[in-house]
């Protein structure tokens, strides 16, 4: 049952990574051919607009396949209204600090926890001369 859960929970984080991929590629403008979840023989498949939409047997993966031949095809892409060079520079710094902020969260999370630990380590050390 732990091993489900853990496939479970990896093919959740897996889906919203990818979604967030997907998302970001097409309110950017750039078209996507395939969003797909997993590897293996294919389990489902739908085409809605240009995009198929792919589901896999194994739920440990996924991919966004733009649509896209070379590079002249992504540069010909043009920017969306409200988007310049000074925004995309200022989202992109907004989001590494975010980055920063949650790894610093999750990073003091982690060290009082393992602190904790080594010290209970300690102790036991000290009282049983392990």
């Amino acid at each position: 049952m732990t091993y489900g859960l853990i496939i479970l929970l990896l093919g959740v984080l897996i889906i919203v990574h990818e979604l967030g991929h997907f998302l970001a590629a097409r309110w950017g403008g750039m078209p996507v051919a395939r969003f797909s979840i997993g590897f293996g023989p294919r389990l489902w498949s739908r085409k809605y607009r240009e995009t198929e939409f792919v589901l896999r047997l194994f739920p440990i993966g996924g991919y966004v396949l733009p649509a896209i031949e070379d590079e002249a095809e992504f540069i010909a892409i043009p920017l969306q209204s409200g988007w310049s060079i000074s925004s995309v520079v200022r989202r992109r710094i907004l989001c590494l600090r975010f980055r920063c902020l949650l790894c610093s969260i999750i990073g003091l999370t982690a060290e009082r926890r393992i602190s904790s630990s080594l010290r209970r380590c300690s102790r036991r050390a000290v009282l049983y001369g392990r």
